[in-house]
């Protein structure tokens, strides 16, 4: 009986004390989003880092609201292997028939494709195509001012860093 009841307190403490650390951690973990937009804003200050998205073989910047769709469209251009991916539907974001927010960013590594709704806004350039190797992304921080005026695209939200994507191309 004894054992018993010190065995409980012992795990509640010890619960107790690995909680806080666990918050912790979170709280200061990035998000795949924070990567992104991080990485983003790093590749418009002229600084070449691009520690997250450097790590997988094309990022897409969708721009309708049926993902899959396009991304689809992407894969028969470039003739790439996540199409099988994508026609599997192992991931539920990319294969939603619209994105909630009208803006996903997918990252593609291989055959596996991961897509991800974001909050911060962006623009294709004109003659760029959505998915692009990570080299060759080029990104201008805009604002309502400098924002491009075209029909269909984001709307420009204060606070939110708006972004136009081009693909530097060989």
């Amino acid at each position: 009986m004894r054992g018993e009841r010190f065995a409980v307190i012992s795990s509640i403490i010890a619960a107790a004390c690995f909680l806080p650390a666990l918050v912790a951690m979170c709280s200061f973990a990035d998000s795949e989003e924070d990567k992104i937009l991080k990485d983003l804003q790093e590749k418009a200050e002229g600084r070449p880092s691009q520690n997250y998205i450097s790590t997988f073989d094309l990022i897409c910047f969708t721009q309708q609201s049926d993902v899959r769709g396009e991304l689809s469209e992407e894969a028969r251009r470039l003739g790439a292997s996540f199409s099988r991916s994508l026609n599997a539907c192992e991931d539920s974001a990319c294969c939603r028939i619209t994105s909630p927010h009208g803006v996903t960013v997918a990252l593609i590594k291989g055959e596996k494709i991961h897509c991800l709704d974001v909050r911060f806004g962006y623009w294709l350039a004109k003659n760029s195509h959505p998915c692009m190797t990570p080299s060759s992304v080029r990104a201008q921080q805009v604002t309502r001012e400098t924002a491009p005026r075209v029909s269909g695209g984001p709307t420009f939200t204060p606070g939110v860093p708006q972004f136009l994507i081009a693909e530097e191309r060989e």
